[in-house]
């Protein structure tokens, strides 16, 4: 066990870094198209809300002090942006379970609509699926941006990721060499 690494994290200020997680938690999951809308206030279909996903960084966090795995290490940067990092992955990895689930489908529908609906879904999910996570952050970000008239601002995209220019560019390319893949281009 890191007795020093407990100890640090002991020091931290975590009502304030729960809170701040909760928000972050938040924001992925809105950009994943959820957002607190059930009745019980979850916000993922994975049945956990934004706190839940907070407490779990913290306790991952905790839990490497003695496994290892998941350790924050101080001389590498700040607790939060680990933390948030944590919060990130853990919504992601629910977002792909929960993606690649068969759609409802509504027997009041027209045939014709849920086929079409049914292979779109299909289509979108292994476009999701072999995206790596940069570029899985990219798409949710697109469908928050993307206009009634299908106009894109790419700054606003940037900013939302919060990354740089290059690392923007470069997702663009992985999502557009991924949609020529699967013939969405």
């Amino acid at each position: 066990m890191d007795d020093q690494l407990k100890a640090d994290l002991d020091q931290q200020d975590w009502p304030r870094i729960v809170q701040r997680l909760t928000l972050s938690a938040l924001k992925y999951l809105r950009l994943c198209g959820h957002g607190g809308q059930g009745k019980d206030g979850t916000a993922a279909p994975s049945r956990r809300s934004p706190e839940d996903y907070a407490l779990t960084a913290v306790e991952k966090v905790y839990e490497g002090c003695t496994t290892g795995k998941n350790k924050w290490n101080p001389n590498r940067g700040d607790l939060f942006p680990f933390l948030d990092a944590l919060v990130h992955r853990f919504i992601t990895d629910d977002q792909k379970k929960y993606t690649n689930r068969p759609a409802t489908i509504s027997y009041e529908a027209d045939e014709v609509d849920v086929a079409t609906d049914q292979a779109t879904g299909e289509l979108l999910n292994a476009l999701f699926s072999d995206a790596d996570d940069g570029t899985q952050e990219l798409i949710l970000a697109l469908q928050e941006q993307v206009g009634s008239d299908g106009s894109m601002n790419w700054g606003e995209v940037q900013t939302t990721l919060n990354i740089s220019k290059h690392e923007l560019n470069k997702r663009r390319t992985n999502l557009q060499a991924l949609l020529k893949k699967h013939n969405l281009y």
